[in-house]
């Protein structure tokens, strides 16, 4: 099983972060491209399986990928499921 930490190439994306002040380039957190080699995300028939977070947190550079199928669910806990997973003993 591969992880997303090996094609990590930064920390996560922000809006706020995202744009080099210098060169006013995006910066991508991702590996994905031909100048990375077979270490980049982006190659032929590889399935990535990830969660929210990780699209939210690498937006900009998933969004570079031309991707085959992407399937997303959103489960959203809310404040009252949190405190009731938060008030219960543990055995």
């Amino acid at each position: 099983m591969v992880t997303l930490t090996q094609f990590r190439d930064g920390s996560t994306e922000t809006k706020a972060s995202n744009i080099d002040d210098e060169t006013l380039e995006p910066r991508y957190s991702l590996k994905f491209g031909e100048k990375h080699g077979p270490s980049r995300l982006d190659l032929p028939r590889r399935m990535v399986i990830t969660t929210y977070q990780t699209l939210r947190d690498y937006q900009f550079s998933l969004s570079q990928i031309d991707w085959g199928l992407l399937f997303s669910m959103k489960h959203k806990i809310s404040k009252t499921q949190m405190h009731c997973k938060l008030a219960q003993p543990k055995a």
